[in-house]
């Protein structure tokens, strides 16, 4: 199982090497090595505060799914775990990362096992949600991208699942939970049941999240229209937000490490539906990267330092579930 794991990340690693060297060998070096012609400090600091800002809608948004039929977290402890989770998934990118350390923490709260695991799930969910959310709802109008099939493709796919996204939660209430075996259903998948009947079932806090989820969001993309801002690129809000969930969608597919490679190329292909030159996209896109770097870190330390290392023995505790349960 080690070697298995060992072997997705050098794939992962080699994916992330490949695409780069790819994108380089494509570009011209002279329009690269420009990049500090391009670099101001007020964008980076800007685009670090949108992305703390993110965080901090995305920990409001943990709590709001924990404290859903019990309430256990402060909003402070939330916090803490949302910056601390963000800090794991640069350091252990050999393992599941930041969700392990999520749940680890959210069990040191009192959470118990199960029920992190599943608003880990939703957490994730959501995020999902509200990309496609965003993205449907700024379509660009038809022939816009000259017809690009791809795009149109994109787009498709995006409004397809926004119709799921919505006739889902209703399907759900009106005939899946009401069914004889659900009811019958019990241990462990009874709770998973109860809690997306809890959620499910209460429009105001479901709302809330959704809302926080896409508040969320684009204070992401306000972090990079920061960026963008700083080459002298002058396009409409609408204009830019109709490729911006669609890089993002793509950059989140877990096929490279931390998204390096995967991004960049979604970077150079959005960006340039919108005219904007590869070389220029590509930097935009390393800056996206490094400042979600310098964000999380200034974030995740002190949530990290904030914790007694008594979290320690709760982690054993958190292994040994998360292989029983895959067994």
């Amino acid at each position: 199982m080690n070697k298995l794991k060992n072997y997705g990340i050098l794939i992962k690693i080699l994916i992330s090497v490949t695409i780069l060297a790819a994108l380089v060998m494509r570009m011209d070096f002279h329009a690269l090595s420009d990049f500090g012609a391009h670099f101001k400090l007020g964008a980076w600091v800007q685009a670090i505060i949108f992305i703390m800002l993110q965080n901090v809608f995305l920990g409001m948004r943990w709590r709001m799914l924990v404290n859903t039929g019990k309430k256990y977290l402060s909003v402070k402890e939330a916090m803490r775990m949302q910056f601390a989770s963000q800090l794991g998934n640069l350091l252990f990118i050999t393992s599941i990362g930041g969700v392990a350390a999520r749940i680890a923490l959210a069990m040191r709260s009192g959470v118990s096992f199960l029920k992190a695991v599943i608003a880990s799930l939703f957490d994730r969910a959501l995020t999902l949600a509200a990309l496609i959310i965003l993205a449907v709802a700024f379509i660009p109008a038809p022939g816009e991208y000259t017809n690009n099939r791809t795009v149109e493709h994109a787009m498709l796919v995006s409004a397809v699942l926004f119709i799921i996204l919505v006739v889902g939660p209703l399907f759900l209430n009106f005939v899946i939970f009401r069914m004889v075996f659900v009811k019958r259903l019990k241990g462990k998948m009874r709770y998973c049941v109860r809690y997306a009947k809890i959620l499910l079932r209460s429009p105001i806090r479901l709302a809330r999240i959704v809302l926080v989820s896409l508040i969320a969001q684009i204070c992401f993309f306000l972090s990079i229209l920061s960026l963008t801002s700083a080459y002298g690129i002058e396009l409409s809000f609408d204009k830019i937000m109709s490729v911006l969930p669609l890089i993002t969608l793509v950059s989140s597919l877990p096929v490279s490490i931390g998204g390096w490679g995967v991004r960049e190329g979604a970077f150079v292909y959005g960006y340039g539906l919108l005219g904007i030159k590869a070389e220029t996209a590509f930097l935009i896109s390393i800056q996206v990267g490094l400042t979600g770097v310098l964000a999380i870190a200034l974030l995740g330390l002190p949530a990290i330092l904030s914790y007694d290392f008594k979290i320690r023995k709760f982690m054993p505790t958190f292994l040994n579930r998360a292989n029983k349960n895959s067994a």
